[in-house]
């Protein structure tokens, strides 16, 4: 029965070395899962507000590209508009200088002298289909892809695009070289008008009619 005394207290404690033994295994074991389950959560919380972040960042950057691409768009129509509009303009008033030189081409040749004003022009009727020949490589208005315009009705819409030098010297238009002739100009940008022939014509059709008033 002694030996029964003196085996107890040690079983007992051996029982107690194990679940202390136990607990420290799984006690800390679960302080360890509840740790890393706070960690997972404030990760998982971090990486959304990143991803968050980071699709704000790509939304922006394409917003911000958006609008690069739509301003360079409306930049380069601007540009083609105004290139395309200034064309136009200049065409316009190549082919109203050659128009208007034709003109004083006529009056001249009817009138025997240079013109005084665009009013004494207007009362000089001037068909844009067919007026009377001076040269016969200037019969028509559309040569050299001219246009006619409606004489006078259009005499406005002329002066706006092209200036005459009605105190201009005859002697001086007759002699000079035709890429220097400044007697009739376009108002404005314009393309090359002398190169086509009917400045030449004007200055045939004044040194005739000054032939004319020697005789």
């Amino acid at each position: 029965m002694g030996t029964v005394r003196n085996d107890a207290p040690k079983h007992h404690w051996f029982s107690l070395r194990m679940l202390l033994a136990v607990l420290a295994i799984f006690v800390p074991g679960a302080y360890l899962l509840q740790l890393a389950e706070k960690i997972s959560k404030k990760t998982t919380a971090r990486t959304t507000a990143d991803l968050d972040a980071a699709a704000r960042r790509l939304r922006i950057w394409f917003l911000c590209i958006g609008v690069s691409v739509a301003l360079a768009i409306a930049l380069c129509g601007g540009i083609l508009y105004m290139a395309a509009s200034s064309a136009f303009r200049a065409e316009e008033r190549t082919q109203t200088t050659l128009f208007t030189i034709r003109l004083v081409d006529q009056f001249v040749h009817e009138h025997g002298r240079w013109p005084k004003s665009w009013g004494e022009l207007e009362q000089m009727t001037f068909p844009s289909d067919a007026p009377s020949a001076l040269n016969s490589r200037f019969t028509m208005p559309l040569e050299e892809g001219g246009r006619g315009y409606e004489w006078p009705a259009q005499s406005a819409h002329l002066q706006e695009h092209v200036a005459i030098d009605f105190s201009a010297d005859v002697e001086v238009i007759i002699d000079q070289n035709p890429m220097e002739f400044e007697a009739i100009k376009p108002i404005g940008s314009f393309y090359e008008y002398r190169d086509y022939g009917f400045v030449e014509s004007l200055q045939d059709t004044l040194a005739k009619s000054r032939g004319a008033a020697d005789q």
